[in-house]
């Protein structure tokens, strides 16, 4: 089974390319706070992306190497957030036989 790193270079995603990742020294990352936004919630309005910035929470960075198990559902892809390449998502999809359901986050239904 691939490992998400490797999944990751062959599909890079916008902010590989930038320092919007960070990480602290006990081996967590998530996103600067002033990079979110843009990177990952374009399609909210400012005060919510803004909120959403400060409110992440840690993910350990050693997920992002473990395998992941394959599990049929259903993918939704914000339209206007990338800070997952889209062919990566697809690519996923694709493997887990997902049914995809791409548009913005209200589209998706997971907002009221």
């Amino acid at each position: 089974m691939r490992r998400e790193a490797s999944n990751g270079k062959r599909f890079p995603c916008a902010t590989s390319k930038t320092n919007a990742i960070e990480k602290t020294p006990d081996g967590y990352t998530y996103l600067d706070p002033a990079a979110f936004p843009k990177a990952f919630a374009a399609d909210l309005p400012p005060d919510e992306a803004e909120f959403e910035a400060h409110a992440q929470m840690l993910t350990a960075a050693g997920v992002f190497t473990a395998p992941s198990p394959i599990l049929p559902g259903r993918r939704s892809r914000a339209g206007r957030s990338w800070i997952i390449n889209p062919d990566l998502e697809r690519f996923y999809a694709a493997r887990g036989h997902s049914r995809v359901v791409d548009g913005t986050r209200r589209q998706s239904g997971l907002r009221p």
